[in-house]
């Protein structure tokens, strides 16, 4: 199985970049760091808390000079559109025999201000959606939980992600995984691979 990260490997974000300027944070690899750890953003992408919740709960905690409100306009502003050969990606991926799956840190509100997405993820032999789920990365369980649904070893799994920490907890749980940044970086890793 393969299985892809959604942001910034197969669709382009821009709240993380958007998230770093608020809180002050230039280095890329720290803030998305910050973002996949903190614990109102990890609330939110499993589904247990409302996007006001969220929005007052990520301002208080990071010290953002934004109203929950602000915040949340800027945030919901920014959806994720499909990079370029992503589309094709996937269908080679397909057609040479792999079956596909996404395992993606999403929300309610970026889920559902784009139909492009929905219609792009329909694509894969299987989805995970974090807030559809319950688990989140780089949290053990989201790997737990994917790989009893797909019914495999997880050495049987190559997971393409961008970010460092996901990768790591992915590798301790015994997934094949490893760093990919965009949809060119993906191509090469399968075709070097012999995948596609």
């Amino acid at each position: 199985v393969v299985l892809f990260d959604l942001g910034s490997v197969l669709f382009h974000i821009g709240h993380v970049g958007a998230f770093g300027k608020m809180i002050g944070e230039t280095d890329d690899g720290e803030v998305q760091r910050r973002w996949v750890t903190c614990p109102w953003v990890q609330r939110y992408d499993r589904g247990q808390c409302s996007r006001q919740d969220f929005a007052a709960g990520i301002v208080e905690h990071h010290g953002i000079a934004l109203t929950p409100n602000q915040f949340l306009n800027r945030f919901t502003a920014r959806v994720p559109g499909l990079q370029d050969g992503a589309a094709n990606l996937l269908r080679e991926t397909k057609a040479s025999g792999m079956r596909t799956a996404c395992l993606s840190n999403t929300n309610e509100a970026h889920w559902n201000a784009d139909n492009r997405l929905a219609a792009f993820v329909e694509q894969f032999d299987h989805h995970f959606l974090s807030f559809e789920i319950g688990h989140v990365k780089p949290d053990l369980s989201a790997f737990t939980h994917v790989v009893a649904e797909l019914g495999c070893y997880a050495g049987e799994v190559l997971f393409l992600d961008d970010v460092q920490v996901n990768v790591d907890a992915a590798r301790a749980f015994g997934l094949d995984a490893t760093l990919a940044n965009g949809v060119a970086t993906a191509r090469s890793i399968l075709h070097k691979r012999a995948l596609i």
